[in-house]
């Protein structure tokens, strides 16, 4: 402090209650945290049937309806050549081939990228 006033300088308070400010990011520039993860979709099933099932609320947010073009990458854990998929039980929705018709054969362990039609899940081709 003497050496404050020596130099001119005047000290009238200092704040003891300093608190850490969260940094302020411009959305446009910088991607928020839904942004980034709202993408993710993975679905491993584990229920040991072709009738695969998931829930994303467990990883991110629970899925609140199916919309036409949003994508799923399933992981089965079972063979199958014409399976169902249900997520967040929000109802059973068929697996086709890209044609939107045909079963989609998927084997257990492998990721398959498929996306909604608004009737099927197709996979992507």
């Amino acid at each position: 402090m003497r050496r404050l006033l020596e130099l001119g300088l005047l000290v009238t308070s200092i704040n003891l209650n300093y608190q850490a400010k969260q940094p302020v990011t411009n959305s446009a520039i910088f991607a928020t945290h839904d942004q980034v993860h709202s993408g993710e979709s993975t679905c491993i099933s584990t229920n040991g049937t072709s009738a695969y099932t998931c829930s994303f609320g467990l990883i991110n947010k629970a899925l609140l309806k199916y919309t036409v073009g949003m994508q799923v990458f399933l992981i089965p854990d079972v063979d199958s050549a014409n399976g169902t998929l249900n997520i967040d039980q929000l109802g059973v929705i068929s697996l086709r081939e890209p044609d939107g018709t045909t079963g989609a054969t998927v084997v257990h362990g492998h990721g398959y990228e498929f996306f909604y039609d608004g009737k099927v899940f197709r996979l992507k081709g």
